[in-house]
């Protein structure tokens, strides 16, 4: 179903009596009809994100059990679901804090069915999660005006680097601005202001780091910078700086400034990209009401969408250096992710988050707004939310049923952000050859049969236009399923000992849903047979008048048509500490001997 801010009123009235098992009890509930709405949409599809992550590793055979697990799952997620159960129809129902219901369905179909497309209806389109896009470049200006960066550009242009960017940096001299084209992405820290041209233009415009001098006729570079005068591109900025305690922070000087027509005439950005003005006031427009004192600022911004840039980052009032750059640091490193987090680093390292994400993290955590100063604003065309490289949320590795889509291969599952261009899916550097077409928020790819030697286990890693995601690594363990049966149908004193060598690689990486979000690690393993299973038989026991005794030992394979798998082991425990905290049933398809005399 979909969820909404709206009414409590179609929320069950009462709590599920049953604890698991395939249904037959009744259904009764307290009534949380006058618990007012908390949550956002976005809250309850991150929280439904983690559950379906977990939901689609259950597959034991047995519905009950599977809800069961699930039901135990949703009863620990307790900072987002009030309560959860099994209906009487064996479908598992949960409510979230805040008293709005959802609900888990399993449906059994035939093997190989396809399931339909759902239609989605327009009005429904502000709930679904924007496609993120990479830009179609490499190329990263980074400009800092009278060194109003602070610094920030020390993380920004290696974060950049390590995902594959072309960096330049300067102090933005007339021929610094002009060089801005074919850029993907652009970052200049200056000061912004609105001004009025000769002709009576009013415009927003952004200082550059080359100081106005007498004009020269026979200074050839002179003379053109006059033609971008007279063309209403640039023009004199005197800035002084000063801080809150009238302390000079830059010394005072004539400087050249752009405007919209520079930007209309010169710029030109690559498809997708990420513009930074980090200057005061680009945004100010949303503190006016009215569309005249808008209209620069608009305008401008106007003027760098027409010029391809995908995504807008600004501020709408004045701001300090200090905050700008610190605000400015903890964005960059959000959307490059591990290989960045050199600014105020998480333990393990965040993945990278497309800018919507990061933006919105910014928002709910309370770190967009400085105190008596600018608050950060983004815009960007609908087409074009953006993000600067593909990020992996989480992997799964099985081997389908007998009968199922891909049964007798291994299937690598992804979760994340790739974006629509196809990219390369790879193993501890080999690539692996996709199942299904490109999908921007999951892949499906096929891993060496053996599972055993390059490409099946190490770190996994996208990469799209040479930008690669973070790496999640695929752990692979070795070892013996042991079993001991005792008092068997072969008689009440024997003893059955089997020995199964088995290997198994999954992803074991905490994940997180959102920037900030504490790390979930969502995991299952599947057991292979690696070889045949040793066996030893010894006992003694009488039936009647009849003396038996057992002895033997030797090598078996498994039954003849049974898959090569020996179970499932899910991920249980609270803490990282594997393999100790996977459980799950072993199921070593052994046939025993026949008693005879």
């Amino acid at each position: 179903g979909f969820y909404a801010c709206g009414g409590g009123g179609d929320t069950p009235s009462a709590v599920d009596t049953t604890t698991g098992g395939g249904g037959g009890g009744t259904l009764t509930a307290t009534d949380m009809s006058a618990v007012p709405l908390s949550m956002t949409p976005e809250e309850r599809e991150a929280a439904l994100d983690n559950v379906d992550q977990y939901w689609a590793t259950l597959n034991t055979g047995d519905l009950d059990t599977d809800n069961q697990l699930l039901l135990d799952y949703l009863r620990t997620r307790t900072s987002e679901f009030a309560d959860a159960g099994i209906s009487p129809d064996q479908s598992v129902w949960a409510r979230f804090i805040d008293g709005l219901s959802t609900n888990f369905v399993t449906k059994t179909v035939p093997p190989g069915t396809v399931l339909p497309v759902l239609a989605v209806n327009p009005a429904q389109k502000s709930l679904i999660k924007p496609l993120a896009e990479i830009p179609e470049g490499d190329k990263a200006v980074l400009i800092d005006v009278d060194l109003l960066a602070s610094g920030s550009l020390d993380t920004i242009a290696p974060a950049l680097v390590g995902k594959n960017y072309t960096v330049s940096r300067s102090r933005g001299s007339i021929e610094d601005f002009l060089a801005v084209k074919d850029v993907s992405v652009l970052f200049i820290s200056s000061h912004g202001y609105q001004d009025v041209t000769k002709s009576g233009f009013s415009t927003f415009a952004v200082m550059t780091g080359e100081q106005a001098v007498a004009f020269d006729p026979n200074n050839p570079r002179l003379v053109s910078l006059r033609a971008l005068s007279d063309a209403e591109e640039v023009i004199v900025t005197n800035a002084r700086v000063r801080d809150i305690n009238g302390q000079p922070i830059s010394q005072p000087g004539r400087f050249f400034s752009i405007t919209e027509k520079f930007v209309t005439n010169n710029w030109q950005f690559t498809p997708r990209s990420l513009v930074v003005i980090d200057t005061c006031d680009m945004f100010r427009d949303q503190r006016f009401p009215d569309a005249a004192r808008k209209a620069p600022y608009v305008n401008f911004r106007a003027a760098l969408t027409a010029k391809n840039a995908g995504t807008l980052l600004g501020w709408d009032e004045e701001v300090s250096p200090n905050f700008a750059s610190n605000l400015m640091q903890l964005f960059f490193d959000r959307v490059l992710g591990p290989g960045s987090n050199g600014y105020q680093p998480e333990n393990p390292p965040q993945r990278p988050f497309p800018f919507v994400q990061v933006f919105d993290w910014l928002t709910r955590t309370g770190q967009r707004s400085e105190t008596n100063g600018g608050t950060l604003q983004m815009e960007y065309l609908q087409a074009f939310p953006g993000q600067l490289t593909p990020t992996i949320h989480n992997a799964l590795i099985y081997k389908p049923a007998p009968g199922a889509k891909y049964a007798g291969s291994w299937v690598l599952e992804i979760s994340g952000e790739f974006g629509k261009t196809p990219g390369v899916v790879s193993v501890d550097g080999t690539a692996l050859a996709l199942l299904e077409a490109w999908d921007s928020e999951k892949l499906f790819a096929a891993l060496p049969p053996s599972m055993d030697g390059p490409g099946s286990y190490g770190d996994l890693i996208v990469t799209v236009r040479n930008h690669p995601s973070n790496a999640v690594p695929l752990t692979k363990w070795t070892g013996t399923v042991s079993q001991v049966q005792v008092g068997t149908e072969i008689g009440t004193g024997a003893h059955f000992d089997i020995g199964c060598p088995v290997q198994g690689t999954t992803d074991v990486h905490g994940a997180r849903g959102r920037p900030g979000d504490t790390p979930q690690l969502i995991s299952s393993l599947q057991l292979e047979l690696t070889a045949a299973c040793s066996y030893t038989l010894s006992g003694d026991w009488t039936e009647g008048t009849n003396h038996y005794q057992l002895s033997g030992s030797g090598t078996v394979s498994p039954v003849p048509g049974s898959p090569p798998v020996a179970g499932n082991l899910i991920y249980s425990g609270g803490n990282i500490s594997l393999p100790e905290q996977f459980t799950g049933g072993v199921g070593l398809f052994i046939q025993a001997p026949t008693k005879t005399c």
